[in-house]
């Protein structure tokens, strides 16, 4: 068979083919982009949905742990505050140091206190008891002392016992103070 177009022709035709087949390649790329395209949105936004479900879940549960948190911080210090109020000593009694202060300001010259024993006593009157040793070097100044720490008003009751006073000098003693300290 002969060739009837001229060479000329047939290089243009091919050109012109070539051009039709790319752009006919390139339009099926282009609908195969679009298809996956379209295809792949509901994946997209179905993976959106998800990410929004998890960040508000994350967001509850880190709101539930800090409340509990907070609870289990306030119910340590309330704990913490319960248990200093049950070791604190009621504000209407007098610290042992006060009391002692008291017991030494009253004390005249010639009496020489040795020992002191407190006594806390679990009564619903809130009274305890102090007893004081020591030797006085007169009987005058041992009733100066105890006269003394009667007109305290801290003790309710100052006791000293009779045969502390048999002896005229240097005496030894025992007062037993009994009052709400």
């Amino acid at each position: 068979m002969r060739n009837l177009l001229l060479e000329k022709d047939k290089k243009k035709i091919r050109q012109e083919y070539a051009i039709r087949l790319a752009a006919v390649a390139l339009l099926f790329a282009f609908v195969a982009v679009l298809l996956g395209s379209i295809f792949l949105l509901p994946s997209f936004f179905l993976s959106n949905a998800k990410k929004q479900a998890m960040e508000e879940r994350r967001d509850i549960i880190e709101q539930s742990i800090a409340v509990r948190e907070q609870e289990a911080s306030l119910t340590t210090l309330t704990d913490a505050n319960e248990k200093l109020l049950l070791l604190s000593p009621p504000s209407d009694t007098v610290s042992l140091l006060e009391l002692l202060t008291v017991v030494v300001e009253a004390q005249p010259s010639g009496i020489s206190i040795r020992e002191f024993f407190y006594t806390a006593r679990n009564s619903d009157d809130g009274n305890n008891e102090l007893r004081l040793s020591g030797v006085a070097e007169r009987r005058e100044n041992l009733l100066a002392f105890q006269n003394a720490l009667r007109k305290k008003p801290i003790f309710s009751s100052v006791t000293l016992p009779v045969s502390n006073l048999a002896a005229d000098q240097n005496i030894s003693f025992s007062l037993n103070l009994i009052g709400s300290f």
